[in-house]
């Protein structure tokens, strides 16, 4: 995000060899970033699952799922930086195409590996990394595109285009750390201090934070496209469009917020029921998604 923030301002300012410069920077930072998270999954999974706590059932499980995922990271990556160079070189209807795919191709590959196949955490796991191989492609047929003034390359990026990256991008850069020591914290606590039902309150965490994507990536998505447009329009300067975008999204955010604050406080128990915890659960759950 803060690399097209950049990006955005430079072709908002008609300078587009700057910006496919910066373009091709942070597609060879994505590409470095995907060969350091394939170290863990290969030469310090074990160490690595051990230091968050993953042991007797949980270990084998959490092993299967981390060597899939992280194997894929390239994919991940380089899915998540084109969805949003796409959006800032003006093509948001196929970046959300490529979303609907990844979310639809997860679904029924999720109800094929898991219900029908019986394939458990290897299948959950791999129908999300197909799904977000399939929405790469998607967003790769951009680039065919004769109107796309970005084009795909690589070069070695430069001192000052990294501070800008980090620069523009750090309010959501942090928030997605934050969330990550958040994740880390509360699991290793409730597997370290839960006691016999330390997996259980894992579990019904788990639920919590899967309820909560569901507005996070509605606010997020928000945050990120309109963080984009402004950043064209900065290029512009056009300000008077700037505070007309920020007074749509902000409407935008609190219609969404209240619609789900109402689901999560009426249908509690369906949605704990919904993700297929124990009868034992549910009340835990119920209660911990009312208070989030």
């Amino acid at each position: 995000v803060g690399a097209n923030v950049y990006i955005g301002r430079l072709l908002g300012s008609s300078n587009v060899e700057k910006a496919n410069r910066a373009f091709h920077s942070v597609l060879a930072i994505g590409l470095g970033i995907s060969i350091c998270c394939l170290i863990p999954a290969v030469l310090l999974r074990k160490e690595l699952l051990g230091f968050l706590g993953a042991g007797g059932e949980l270990y084998s499980l959490a092993e299967q799922y981390l060597i899939v995922v992280f194997c894929s990271a390239p994919v991940f990556i380089m899915y998540h930086i084109l969805s949003v160079s796409v959006r800032t070189d003006g093509d948001p209807k196929l970046a959300a195409s490529a979303s609907a795919v990844v979310i639809l191709t997860n679904l029924t590959l999720d109800i094929l590996f898991m219900k029908v196949l019986n394939r458990g955490i290897i299948g959950a796991s791999s129908s999300l990394c197909i799904a977000e191989g399939l929405g790469l492609i998607v967003l790769m047929s951009h680039f065919l595109k004769k109107q796309s003034l970005l084009r795909l390359g690589l070069v070695t990026p430069r001192m000052k285009e990294l501070r800008n990256f980090v620069v523009n991008g750090f309010g959501v850069g942090s928030a997605y750390i934050f969330q990550g020591l958040v994740m880390l914290v509360f699991n290793m606590l409730l597997l370290l201090y839960g006691k016999e039902q330390g997996v259980l309150q894992v579990a019904v965490f788990g639920v919590i934070y899967t309820i909560s994507m569901a507005p996070f990536a509605v606010f997020d998505g928000a945050g990120n496209a309109l963080a984009v447009v402004t950043s064209i329009f900065a290029g512009e300067r056009d300000s008077e469009s700037m505070i007309a975008i920020l007074r749509q999204g902000m409407k935008a955010a609190v219609i969404a917020g209240g619609i789900f604050g109402i689901i999560c406080i009426l249908f509690a128990k369906n949605l704990a029921g919904f993700f297929g915890l124990d009868l034992a659960a549910v009340p835990y759950a119920e209660s911990a998604i009312r208070i989030f």
